[in-house]
């Protein structure tokens, strides 16, 4: 293990994907935190030292534009965040999505999550 450990926090109404991240960033230096609810999001995000956050859009009762504007008036609004849909909110989001009928792409994720990354070491 070398340098500081992350620690992300993962957000979404689906199981099989929290298990996803659960697969794909466990490690020694990652510690992976996943949650299906937006009141256990709160206490988990102001209870520890959440380093990237990865939110689904659409999670029923609340959405993505509810877990950024709690990050955001938080004591912690500079945390990375990362936006992890099948269908993405256009209008917030339509500069950064490029095709959102596509699958998801592992290896970029998986890239822009290690940059991420990087840039908190």
């Amino acid at each position: 293990m070398s340098g500081k450990i992350i620690t992300i926090l993962g957000i979404d109404d689906e199981r099989d994907i929290l298990d996803i991240y659960q697969d794909m960033f466990t490690r020694d230096d990652v510690v992976v935190l996943t949650t299906r609810s937006f009141e256990e999001f709160k206490k988990i995000f102001e209870s520890r030292d959440i380093d990237i956050v990865l939110t689904d859009h659409n999670m029923g009762s609340f959405t993505s534009r509810d877990v950024i504007a709690f990050i955001k008036s938080s004591s912690k609004p500079n945390t990375l965040t990362y936006l992890c849909s099948g269908a993405p909110p256009m209008d917030l989001f339509s500069d950064t999505v490029k095709d959102p009928s596509k699958p998801i792409d592992f290896d970029f994720f998986m890239k822009q999550v290690a940059e991420m990354r990087n840039s908190l070491k």
